[in-house]
């Protein structure tokens, strides 16, 4: 393996854990309140299935950002 491949290796998977590692964050920092949240995964599927249809038909990112947003609001509010 030569340094420049080692080099694209560490930044991808620096680019694709970051989702992973806010989510991470997130239930670290909600458990350190007294709450276990173990729908987190459910949650960023269900916002990123929105937002990805969203985008798609709309062919707009941040309406997609809203449909993402507006997607997991249901499931965030039973889980309140």
């Amino acid at each position: 393996m030569t340094w420049e491949l080692f080099a694209v290796f560490l930044g991808s998977s620096i680019r694709l854990a970051t989702p992973l590692l806010l989510a991470g964050i997130g239930e670290m920092v909600s458990e350190r309140a007294g709450v276990l949240n173990m729908s987190i995964e459910g949650m960023m599927l269900t916002a990123a299935f929105g937002g990805a249809l969203g985008s798609l038909i709309t062919g707009n990112a941040m309406f997609g950002l809203v449909c993402g947003i507006l997607a997991v609001l249901p499931v965030a509010f039973l889980r309140a």
